[in-house]
């Protein structure tokens, strides 16, 4: 019985050492299918690829109307082909887990040279960009016997869509000037649905989410019917903590405030939590 729990514990260690997911971010780190210049980076720390430096994505868009499309990396001719995945899909490796597809890339296909500039461009969909909203992939070794998949990656839509919390523009960084909106007519906490008064707290993080600026009742104003907004310059925004400089600004988290009044009695509620990472342009 003893050697069977031994087993079991053993098992369940080598499985959650390699339970982890590739994950993939982008520079900058918000992107739409038309942004030029950006860097996918994969990270494979802690999944069953580990350790390994010669590896390759296999990496698939869906749009409703053409079905899965195969990212053009992945095959050299008209058909994508798993077992015989095209040397273009190799990713460079960065160092220790961390790998990477940088944009623009040349390649050599069937047809000749040719250059990716775009994700859109990745995917065959430079005549409708609009139609990839996501990708999924996986990374493998050449052979695809050793592989893990990563969580789908979304893009930033191309056209306008209404959503609960938005930022203009669509990707930020600590320099620009920023615009938050709260579109409490898509808020399904009833109490904010009916909330007056509605004003913004800001907390700017660095990367080990230690707070370096934070700002309450910033005042917001409603842009149109229940949709509020405040505009600032992260630079302006207060005093940094000791040794730290507007550089060491990663992250910002947005909460909203309103105030709500029942039977006479006023009492402050409060949203959930919204956070954005700030891009890094070079």
């Amino acid at each position: 019985m003893k050697k069977i729990v031994t087993i079991i514990w053993i098992l369940c260690l080598y499985l959650s050492a390699y339970s982890q997911k590739p994950t993939l971010k982008t520079v900058p780190a918000d992107v739409d299918a038309l942004t030029e210049n950006v860097t996918l980076l994969f990270d494979v720390t802690g999944t069953s690829l580990e350790g390994l430096t010669d590896l390759y994505i296999w990496s698939w868009c869906n749009d409703i109307k053409s079905g899965p499309t195969e990212m053009k990396l992945c095959y050299n001719g008209n058909s994508a082909d798993w077992s015989n995945v095209s040397e273009n899909a190799k990713l460079n490796h960065v160092e220790a887990n961390i790998f990477e597809i940088q944009l623009p890339i040349t390649v050599t296909r069937d047809e000749g040279q040719v250059t990716y500039s775009t994700i859109a461009d990745l995917f065959g969909f430079t005549e409708n960009p609009g139609g990839i909203k996501a990708f999924g992939f996986l990374i493998r070794d050449k052979a695809g016997n050793t592989q893990a998949s990563g969580d789908d990656f979304s893009l930033t839509p191309l056209v306008f869509e209404e959503s609960l919390f938005r930022t203009f523009p669509t990707s930020v960084s600590n320099t620009d000037v920023i615009t938050v909106f709260y579109n409490m007519n898509l808020s399904t906490d009833y109490k904010m649905l009916s909330a007056k008064d509605i004003s913004a707290t800001i907390v700017l993080m660095d990367d080990n989410s230690n707070i370096l600026i934070k700002v309450e009742n910033i005042m917001c104003v409603e842009e149109r019917d229940n949709e509020f907004s405040c505009t600032f310059l992260a630079q302006k925004l207060g005093d940094l903590s000791a040794g730290k400089s507007i550089e060491d600004v990663v992250e910002m988290v947005v909460t909203f405030t309103g105030i709500i009044e029942t039977n006479g009695i006023q009492d402050r509620i409060e949203s959930e939590a919204f956070s954005k990472s700030f891009s890094v342009f070079e």
